[in-house]
């Protein structure tokens, strides 16, 4: 896994313990979609784990990449660039 996913993810698992708003992604044509629990729930959830100065911490979440082609903002191999 990519340095840009692995923190791709851990942007949306933490950003859904901050804060109940829901985000929103704007396509290129301006169409906006919400991604709501109905969105995310057929998506598969993936496991992270990483250790940053011997300690280990363990991330649930979704793979920005799925959620962006599942939009219709995809498809995405590895998100960067303006399309970050």
């Amino acid at each position: 896994m990519h340095l840009r996913q692995l923190i791709a993810i851990l942007l949306i698992v933490a950003s859904g313990h901050v804060s109940a708003a829901i985000p929103i992604v704007t396509l290129e044509d301006g169409k906006t979609i919400e991604l709501t629990a109905a969105v995310l729930a057929p998506l598969q959830r993936i496991t992270v784990h990483a250790t940053s100065h011997g300690k280990l911490a363990t991330f649930e979440g979704h793979d920005l990449a799925l959620i962006l082609k599942a939009v219709g903002a995809g498809p995405v191999e590895s998100p960067g660039g303006k399309n970050l």
